[in-house]
């Protein structure tokens, strides 16, 4: 799967469109996009959304349907993103932004370039 997903993202950057995977990504899984980002010598960014662990279980808690609610999984997921040593640049703690700041701090970051990866 991730292969498939490390394509269609790089296609579409290649044809000049900005990409925006959103999702569970976690720096295990960085290391295959860099690679194929150097090859297709196209950039690469990394950003990652961490509001406090009470926002996250608040949040969760309101889901609908088929949606994680389940507190022990969604805390283990929260454990693997809680210390990113030299990613923890990337981080944006979003726990009390609306959407619309946390979008803004984002098109901020990715025109300064603070969130590129080298």
């Amino acid at each position: 799967m991730q292969n498939v997903m490390t394509d269609a993202a790089c296609a579409y950057a290649a044809g000049g469109y900005d990409v925006i995977l959103d999702g569970i990504l976690g720096p295990w899984l960085l290391e295959s996009f860099r690679a194929v980002c150097r090859e297709r010598d196209l950039g690469l960014s990394y950003i990652v959304l961490r509001p406090g662990l009470d926002v996250v279980l608040s949040r969760a808690s309101g889901r609908e349907e088929r949606q994680l609610k389940e507190v022990e999984p969604i805390v283990g997921l929260y454990g693997a993103f809680e210390h990113l040593g030299a990613l923890e640049s990337h981080v944006i703690d979003s726990s009390t932004q609306r959407v619309e700041q946390t979008a803004e701090e984002i098109a901020v970051g990715l025109r300064a370039g603070h969130f590129t990866l080298r």
